[in-house]
């Protein structure tokens, strides 16, 4: 705490002379779905994408195996999509960050709400500040107009479906406010965005 508090003038510093970077959107539109974002918005236009997702149940050598392929297509310019859910998406995500490449993050529940009072101090913490201040990261987080996007939701059920398959289970659909929906909704998203 007193770390946080005495590196208070410099974030601010970077905030005061970065505003753009900082600045809430509640309206970003993209790939026909609205998000609240913050950061860089020039990595939405970037025509090389690539979308990170890992199984829970992926083990160490295959997160590691990933890793090197994201690594590889990001040092040849292409941007990284991740909702950063399970750990081995969390990995690549911090990997990424700490080698200094772009990443474009989706969140479920990321932001103040509009019109509550930490609206307008908000800014991300720790290593998102971080990546932000230096225009490598865009944080995205879906409007629940989006997560009720009828080609999100059909994605959603056709993924459960296919994993029930994969499990040998029968398919039992899931409330569209269950945080599994909501999880599984993020990767749609993100496949969406960097198929655009």
């Amino acid at each position: 705490m007193i770390d946080y508090a005495k590196d208070n003038p410099r974030r601010l510093w970077i905030k005061s002379h970065n505003p753009e970077l900082f600045r809430l959107h509640r309206r970003t539109e993209a790939a026909g779905l609205s998000f609240t974002s913050m950061g860089n918005h020039f990595l939405l236009d970037w025509p090389d994408k690539q979308m990170v997702e890992m199984s829970r149940s992926a083990t160490t050598d295959e997160v590691k195996e990933r890793v090197q392929s994201v690594l590889a297509a990001a040092h040849n310019g292409t941007i990284t999509y991740t909702a950063a859910i399970s750990k081995g998406e969390q990995f690549i995500a911090r990997t990424l960050r700490e080698q200094g490449y772009p990443l474009v993050v989706l969140l479920n529940d990321g932001f103040p709400k509009e019109g509550s009072p930490h609206e307008r101090y908000y800014k991300p913490g720790g290593v998102y500040f971080e990546a932000c201040s230096k225009g490598q990261l865009l944080l995205l987080e879906p409007t629940e107009q989006s997560f009720l996007d009828t080609g999100i939701q059909a994605a959603v059920e056709e993924t459960l479906r296919r994993k029930a398959g994969v499990r040998h289970s029968t398919y039992t659909p899931i409330p569209l406010t269950s945080q599994r929906y909501r999880f599984v909704s993020l990767n749609e998203m993100a496949k969406r965005l960097t198929q655009e």
